[in-house]
């Protein structure tokens, strides 16, 4: 059975996104099982993600999907 889980931050609080994303999916990847996709309620989140995940080595769509949802004018 899947597990799910949900991860919040503020997006408005720019000056520590990126620390408490890469907080967040470092635990997130020591768990078991280990996600296969991440939901990202907007494109600036997903744009953040993408980097995040390249920084730790994790292979975009190989290891793991990831969906951004709002399809903003900061997307295209």
């Amino acid at each position: 059975m899947a597990r799910k889980y949900i991860l919040q931050f503020d997006l408005q609080d720019t000056t520590s996104l990126e620390n408490e994303i890469q907080k967040s999916l470092t635990k997130l990847f020591k768990s078991s099982p280990r996600p296969d996709a991440i939901f990202a309620a907007t494109d600036v989140l997903t744009n953040k993600l993408t980097g995040i995940l390249n920084e730790m080595d994790v292979k975009i769509p190989q290891e793991i999907a990831l969906i951004g949802f709002s399809n903003s004018a900061y997307s295209k």
